[in-house]
């Protein structure tokens, strides 16, 4: 089976115990300020605007965590995991780069097949229903003209597993592509 998705970098090395493993899925609370700057309107809550966060790995790409909301003394509440004190960077995209990340992960899956696919599975994350607004349907064209004509089904997930590096194989705000 080929599969595809942004891989997951900083996981703990063999025989070191995953601090995620004895945690609840439910969603996690980040330390510190959750005000950005705006141009001559003074601060914007984060928790209020909700743009992804990137955690940056060691390859230079960053796994993507969407913020659920804000806690009442000021902290952020993450849909997925985030360690305290970690560093992390406000993503933005648009819907072209979302299609186009689409389009790419079906490639890496029929790829890394080293076939045709019979058939496809495609799990999207919800938040890139909600990123992606009106343009939300375009994602299942663009995956199936990509495949052209090779039978596909998918559905939103809440969280993506694909394990093609790492520990965990949690993905957050992507798309993983099984190819069969």
């Amino acid at each position: 089976m080929g599969t595809s998705e942004r891989p997951a970098h900083g996981d703990p090395s063999p025989g070191q115990r995953d601090p995620r493993a004895r945690r609840s899925p439910r969603a996690r609370r980040v330390h510190g300020t959750t005000r950005a700057p705006r141009r001559g309107r003074g601060a914007v809550r984060l928790a209020d605007t909700r743009p992804p966060l990137g955690l940056p790995t060691l390859d230079g790409t960053f796994e993507v965590r969407m913020v659920q909301g804000a806690t009442d003394d000021g902290g952020l509440e993450m849909f997925s995991y985030v360690h305290d004190q970690s560093i992390v960077r406000l993503m933005g995209t648009d819907a072209t780069a979302m299609l186009d990340g689409a389009r790419t992960a079906v490639r890496r899956a029929v790829e890394r097949l080293g076939g045709e696919p019979r058939a496809v599975l495609v799990f999207s994350c919800a938040a890139r229903a909600a990123l992606l607004g009106e343009e939300a349907p375009a994602e299942a064209t663009a995956v199936s003209d990509e495949l052209e004509g090779v039978d596909a089904v998918g559905w939103f997930t809440s969280g993506e597993y694909a394990l093609t590096t790492g520990a965990t194989g949690f993905h957050n705000a992507t798309v993983a592509v099984l190819a069969l």
